[in-house]
């Protein structure tokens, strides 16, 4: 295992090298970070279902039945209004970062390229990534409570797929209906509760799978990490894929140990 983890770590070096050469900072991913979808994050469960963002990153909230209702309408109004404020307050403090040069070529992309992210130049990157981690870290810790409480959704909501009501709303025949909920029923069920199964098998020694640790850890791990970011289904299907594989193998293998001792017993 310490040899997988320093192949990995060494293989990351190069990144962070090329970094340093083009842009003046070590970093093993790119120079804007998760500062962005941090914000976001924090947002997400404030601001109405359907919300669409015009800013760099195009944010928008989808249609979630399984979103908790933390804020009246009126409210969530009141913090749309806050969070466009708080992007336009970015977005003018970081404009003498970029140059009339730099300006009329972010113009440009947006025009030719209206659903591609616009590129900015280094310094601009830097200081918006610097300063966007400063407010989404103030705003924390203005609103303790409520970040504490969307953590908890958010982590569990890691593991699960969304159902769509408005999809499932708009839908014109069980079939259709079916498919707007099943996502949500696999996912709950074979990667929310399978992790629970593995979870509790690993701390009661009910599962007789080696490394199981290893994994449980593992998959707890990559709902974690991302617990302060937006949700996103990139983060979760590969993560999706690999604790069915091994809840399967753990069910199986633990099958088998209990099949053998059965014979053991009767013999």
């Amino acid at each position: 295992m310490i040899r997988i983890i320093s192949l990995y770590i060494a293989l990351l070096i190069p990144f962070g090298l090329w970094n340093k050469f083009n842009h003046g900072v070590f970093k093993v991913t790119q120079i804007e970070g998760g500062a962005g979808v941090s914000q976001t994050g924090f947002w997400q469960l404030k601001l109405p279902d359907g919300y669409i963002g015009n800013f760099d990153w195009q944010f928008y909230t989808l249609y979630d039945f399984t979103k908790p209702k933390l804020y009246t309408y009126t409210e969530q109004q009141q913090n749309i209004k806050l969070f466009e404020k708080e992007l336009f307050v970015l977005s003018r403090n970081l404009k003498k970062h970029e140059s009339k040069e730099d300006s009329s070529w972010i113009d440009y992309m947006i025009k030719i390229y209206p659903d591609v992210f616009p590129v900015h130049n280094t310094k601009y990157s830097l200081e918006r990534e610097k300063a966007i981690w400063e407010i989404t870290i103030q705003n924390i810790t203005n609103d303790p409570v409520y970040y504490f409480k969307s953590r908890i959704y958010h982590f569990m909501r890691f593991y699960v797929t969304g159902i769509n009501y408005k999809t499932l709303e708009e839908s014109n025949s069980f079939l259709s209906k079916v498919k707007a909920i099943y996502p949500f029923v696999i996912t709950f069920v074979f990667i929310f509760l399978g992790l629970i199964f593995m979870a509790l098998g690993t701390i009661f020694k009910k599962i007789h799978f080696k490394n199981i640790f290893i994994f449980v850890l593992l998959f707890l791990y990559f709902g974690a990490v991302h617990t302060p970011f937006a949700i996103q289904a990139r983060y979760t299907i590969p993560v999706h894929l690999l604790i069915i594989a091994i809840l399967s193998v753990a069910i199986l293998k633990t099958i088998k140990f209990r099949d053998e001792k059965i014979i053991d017993t009767t013999e």
